[in-house]
């Protein structure tokens, strides 16, 4: 049985892999455009069509599948706007009040943490400090006083847990 010490330094390695291949795939969208990111749907989810689907066709597959599927896929798309809107709104605030200091020696990894959670807690999308603190790489603790702050800091009134 592997050691907790080395189960860790593989999750650490495994995870600068993941890190560097997705580095490596935004650098190329960035870099060569439309073509990089054609050739990177291809690659990684086996889609070589075209990327906007016709409205008369979307009409036709909807069509075919379950009025449940199709609930399930709308509900789906609103959470997906919700969450959206919300994030969107956070880091506009986050934008304009760098300038007052409220980031200024923050480590950027606990301050994008706890805007992912502030956006959760703000669209309904249930996640625990704990999930996001794991994929951002960070402790819960830093999730949990860095959206405290950001909250107080940018006026943000969250929903009661």
């Amino acid at each position: 049985m592997k050691s907790i010490k080395s189960r860790k330094i593989a999750a650490e390695a495994n995870n600068l892999t993941v890190e560097n291949r997705v580095k490596e795939i935004l650098d190329a969208i960035r870099n060569v455009g439309k073509k990089a990111l054609l050739k990177f749907i291809k690659e990684l989810d086996g889609y070589d069509g075209p990327l906007k689907i016709e409205k008369e066709q979307m009409d036709k597959a909807l069509e075919t599948i379950s009025v449940e599927l199709r609930r399930s896929i709308e509900r789906a798309i609103s959470n997906i706007r919700a969450f959206h809107k919300a994030q969107k709104t956070l880091l506009n605030k986050m934008a304009l009040d760098t300038e007052k200091g409220v980031t200024a020696g923050k480590d950027p990894a606990g301050l994008a943490a706890a805007a992912v959670y502030i956006a959760a807690l703000l669209s309904g999308e249930r996640r625990t400090q704990k999930e996001i603190a794991h994929v951002a790489g960070v402790t819960e603790v830093t999730v949990r006083n860095r959206y405290k702050e950001l909250a107080k800091e940018l006026g943000i009134e969250l929903p009661s847990q």
